[in-house]
């Protein structure tokens, strides 16, 4: 009845682009504090995306479908939303627009390498990820955002920049960067909701700054 070979356990997945998806229409009506509000939520529920599906009895052409979406979901939520972010809060600037897609390229190099087979990887590091991962930005982008209810946006705007130029060189090296312990996995989505109230009282960046 429906393109793909979608699973009950894929609704989480669908969730989490939705909500990717969602926080990029914020940004462009620069309503920056749903934006990142959204780019939370997405990374709170990724952390549950492959242990709910592990849960559920699937076929090959299943798991790969939803290894497909899971990729494009990652393109979305951690690609396009802070990148479009990005150029809000550069006041839609040229030099904006080229760094956000330098951005979009690391992303995509990022997803494009851990998409292959493992024949393709390389030596994988024990408890520690090859470069910085993208969730990374969920953390970072919203802390950093923190920064720009205390001074003008003027400013504020080169260090959201350089601040996105390092995630996106993280992105690329392979330097073996440590995972977070499982046990600190919940209490970072405790602070994580903490910061989507947060930021709700807040309000928008773009007209708490100027």
């Amino acid at each position: 009845m429906f393109l793909g070979n979608l699973h009950q356990s894929n609704i989480i997945i669908l969730l989490r682009l939705f909500f990717g998806a969602v926080g990029v229409g914020f940004a462009v009506i620069n309503e920056t504090q749903y934006a990142l509000v959204s780019l939370i939520i997405s990374a709170i529920i990724g952390i549950f995306t492959f242990r709910l599906g592990a849960t559920y009895e699937q076929d090959e052409a299943q798991v790969s479908f939803a290894l497909e979406l899971d990729v494009l979901a990652d393109m979305i939520v951690y690609g396009l939303l802070p990148a479009v972010l990005l150029v809000q809060l550069t006041f839609q600037s040229v030099w904006g627009v080229f760094i956000m897609a330098l951005y979009l390229l690391a992303v995509a190099i990022r997803l494009a390498h851990f998409n292959r087979s493992e024949q393709f990887l390389g030596e994988m590091p024990d408890n520690a990820y090859k470069g910085l991962p993208l969730q990374a930005s969920a953390v970072v982008l919203p802390l950093i955002s923190l920064l720009g209810y205390t001074m003008s946006l003027t400013i504020f705007q080169y260090i959201f920049a350089l601040v996105v130029v390092a995630l996106a060189g993280g992105y690329i090296i392979t330097y073996p960067i440590p995972k977070i312990p499982n046990k600190y996995i919940l209490p970072l989505a405790g602070v994580g909701i903490l910061a989507i109230v947060l930021l709700i009282v807040l309000g928008s960046l773009i007209t708490a700054s100027v």
